[in-house]
């Protein structure tokens, strides 16, 4: 079946072409899919407290910024540089300094059945010259009592996904 999959591909390069693009940048590691990445300016403090609004220990917003990986400068212009961002509640458990797309999907924090969604709130953040502000009233709808690490953290990805995501230091949400 695979050879007849990969024939059939074979006479339609048009196809094949953006097929083999997308698998590939789901299984590339970071270093090797793209030259931009996301990263947290700042994290949450350990303990936050569900429904709380999520903000830094000075009760500033928490931030994420976009850089290129070559220099580690920020992106500041060009239209990558006011992307859409969406935040993602993530196992707190993830510790891999590298990671493909999908290993960095396995990681997010669902939900408990019947209940609201982890992250509440606007959970899309865009950039402003390489620069975006969880803002707003984003809060967990749960604690983290019930993960294995009682812990979560905070991740970051790019809509259009074409930057590594991010991932805050891990915290502890209590009721």
């Amino acid at each position: 079946v695979g050879e007849a999959v990969d024939h059939r591909l074979s006479q339609r390069p048009y196809l094949f072409s953006s097929w083999s693009q997308t698998e590939r940048s789901r299984s590339e590691t970071p270093s090797s899919r793209s030259c931009l990445k996301l990263r947290f300016i700042n994290s949450p403090p350990s303990p936050i407290f569900m429904g709380a609004k999520i903000e830094t220990k000075d009760g500033s917003p928490v931030a994420i910024e976009l850089v290129d990986t070559a220099t580690n400068a920020r992106v500041v212009s060009g239209p990558l540089s006011s992307s859409r961002v969406e935040i993602v509640p993530l196992k707190a458990h993830f510790t891999e300094e590298s990671w493909t797309v999908d290993e960095f999907k396995r990681y997010i924090e669902k939900q408990r059945k019947g209940r609201p969604p982890l992250l509440t709130g606007d959970v899309t953040v865009t950039l402003e010259n390489g620069v975006g502000v969880i803002a707003g009233d984003v809060s967990f709808s749960d604690n983290s009592s019930w993960t294995w690490s009682r812990m979560f953290r905070l991740g970051a990805r790019l809509t259009g996904g074409e930057a590594v995501e991010a991932r805050s230091e891990a915290f502890r949400c209590k009721d």
